[in-house]
């Protein structure tokens, strides 16, 4: 059967075609012989400007592909360096984790029993 969890552009094509005509997600995943979720997932990770069009999602999965992704230990490094320091280094903790540097507030305790 081959990958079943990437889609080609003959695949995005057909499933395109198949969302136009109505068919159900189950029926469009016996069609095109490809994993549930990967079809599920297919329409809102590339879709442009409200609908999904073929070549739109084969632009974008191809730039997400060209994208430089951190490895396990960069990741891990980033997040020791940011625990160690977090005031100090708040261009890594914004560019790793956008939230935690604006939620993050010291631990303050109270003197009074």
């Amino acid at each position: 059967m081959g990958d079943d969890t990437h889609l080609s552009m003959s695949d995005r094509r057909r499933f395109h075609i198949f969302l136009e005509m109505g068919l159900s997600m189950t029926e469009i995943v016996k069609r095109l012989s490809k994993h549930r979720s990967a079809l599920y997932r297919e329409p809102d990770r590339n879709k442009a400007e409200g609908a999904y069009l073929p070549g739109v999602a084969q632009e974008k999965t191809e730039m997400r592909a060209k994208q430089k992704r951190l490895s396990k230990i960069e990741i891990l490094l980033r997040i020791y360096v940011h625990n160690a320091h977090p005031y100090q280094n708040k261009a890594l903790s914004i560019q790793v984790f956008p939230s935690t540097y604006a939620t993050h507030r010291p631990k303050t305790y109270s003197t009074q029993h």
